[in-house]
Order: structure tokens, then sequence, then C-alpha cells
């Protein structure tokens, strides 16, 4: 039972964190590819 709890605690940090993580990334990529544009 605790063990099951735990898992799923698991995936919903790791999606969280990954979310957090990738939000940023993906901001940055699409400023870079609209300055990109921007120039040309």
């Amino acid at each position: 039972m605790i063990n099951s709890i735990l898992s799923v605690l698991g995936v919903i940090v790791y999606i969280v964190f990954s979310l957090f993580i990738s939000i940023p990334i993906l901001w940055t990529c699409g400023a870079i590819i609209l300055d990109f544009w921007g120039i040309i």
C-alpha cells in the first residue's frame, strides 16, 4: 500500500519537475527562433 502511494507521488513529482525544466527551455528556443526570423 505504501509502496504504491510512493510510486504515484514519485511519478507526479517527476512530471512536475520535467515541466518546470522544459517550459523555460521551450520559451528560450521560441525567443531565439523569433529573433532569428525577426533578423531575416
